[in-house]
């Protein structure tokens, strides 16, 4: 996204509850916290928030809530079924969270 377009009051707030996580997580001190997120609630383009964020930890992938991820069976690992037939499930997820700044 341009760094030039402007930014709605859903975006500052995006990006203010981030920060908090951020400081919750330990990787801002109060003063950082307070300085960021007052330049964030001034934000105007994509670039001012952008900016606020550079320098930290984009989002964790995170799994749906109750699901259980399948392992890979690795070659000659296989398992038989009933009826004896040999089976090899590989089952490949990709999770993604994205917080738009």
């Amino acid at each position: 996204m341009d760094d030039r377009i402007r930014v709605s009051d859903a975006d500052r707030d995006r990006v203010t509850a981030r920060l908090r996580d951020h400081f919750a997580e330990g990787r801002l001190t109060h003063s950082e916290l307070d300085e960021r997120i007052t330049a964030a609630l001034n934000a105007k383009t994509v670039g001012d928030l952008r900016r606020l964020m550079a320098d930290l930890p984009g989002p964790i992938p995170v799994p749906p809530a109750g699901h259980r991820p399948h392992p890979e069976i690795p070659p000659g690992h296989e398992r038989a079924e009933p009826g004896g037939e040999a089976v090899h499930r590989v089952h490949h997820s990709r999770w993604e969270l994205v917080v738009d700044c």
